[in-house]
């Protein structure tokens, strides 16, 4: 593929990310003059064993989330063989990103962000799909127009290898997505899911839970290389933020809740995503700054600028 090569009503316009699954591309509606995200299976990859299937369950369980705060799926189709998703195109930066400028989100800040998150997962879990995968790179940042500094609202990409919840066991086609047995990222899986258990709704809210500690500490809830990390998930304790990072000022409530998310027992985390989201947003009127920081659209104003705008597809593409 090419720049300027058409792909049903889309024109290529440039490459924008390459992952272990796909490959993803900016392009434009050839008559609308609207910019949209389309992903492909990669062709050197093809051709690996459930590879396509699984690209096929990331564009179902896409197709099925309608909430803001995911990213949404516009169009899908076959060109010469090759699978393609098309989802709108976003302006801004992933979590990750932004986090390698700060260190650490002021409370208020790495809240909001939680709470947006809760909303996209309240909708997938109603809809029996777990994420599975939730971490910085895949919580992007979408810059917003208008109003006084930056405003960004917040988008949950890359349900690649979420799992469809099935009363009779595990989703056939999950059990086809080509890789290794454990599926995730390290430093935000929940121990059941290091172990190669069962996933389920509270699996997410332990990664949210990792994600927060992260947004919070400046740091993950465990460091180390990946096989540490992974044995320090299933047998160590993590340390509360008022010990790790004492002088950020983290109030003693909120540390409560990111360690009740971190519990090793799914049964000791918050009942629900909605559940999870009420109680964080209860918290935000003692945090400061609220008024001030949030937007009557649902959108934050940043405490700094955001870099050079990049595609929402680049979070999208599996490293």
């Amino acid at each position: 593929m090419k720049p300027g090569d058409r792909i049903g009503t889309y024109i290529l316009v440039a490459p924008v990310a390459r992952g272990g699954m796909g490959e993803v591309w900016r392009a434009r509606h050839h008559t609308l003059n609207r910019f949209v995200a389309i992903k492909f299976i990669r062709t050197d990859a093809r051709d690996a064993p459930g590879l396509r299937l699984a690209f096929e369950h990331e564009v179902r369980n896409l197709a099925r989330l309608h909430a803001p705060q995911t990213v949404q799926v516009i169009d899908s189709g076959v060109h010469d063989d090759h699978p393609y998703m098309v989802t709108e195109f976003l302006e801004g930066e992933d979590l990750r990103q932004r986090l390698r400028q700060d260190a650490h989100l002021r409370p208020t800040e790495a809240v909001w962000i939680a709470i947006e998150v809760l909303k996209s997962l309240s909708e997938a879990h109603a809809l029996g799909i777990v994420h599975r995968d939730l971490k910085p790179a895949n919580v992007f940042l979408q810059r917003l127009a208008g109003g006084g500094g930056e405003r960004y609202a917040v988008k949950v990409l890359d349900f690649g290898i979420a799992k469809v919840l099935h009363p009779e066991g595990d989703d056939p086609d999950f059990t086809l997505w080509p890789g290794a047995a454990v599926k995730g990222s390290p430093r935000y899986m929940a121990p059941e899911q290091v172990k190669g258990h069962g996933v389920t709704p509270a699996s997410d809210l332990y990664s949210l839970g990792a994600l927060l500690y992260r947004t919070l500490a400046g740091e993950p809830v465990f460091r180390g290389e990946k096989e540490a990390v992974l044995e320090a998930q299933v047998k160590r304790d993590p340390e509360p933020l008022g010990a790790r990072a004492p002088l950020l000022g983290v109030p003693e409530r909120l540390d409560a809740v990111v360690m009740q998310c971190l519990a090793k027992d799914p049964a000791r985390r918050p009942a629900s995503a909605d559940h999870l989201r009420e109680t964080l947003e209860a918290l935000l009127p003692e945090l400061g700054e609220t008024d001030a920081l949030m937007e009557l659209d649902g959108s934050v104003t940043m405490s700094g600028p955001l870099p050079a705008a990049v595609a929402a597809a680049r979070a999208q593409a599996p490293s």
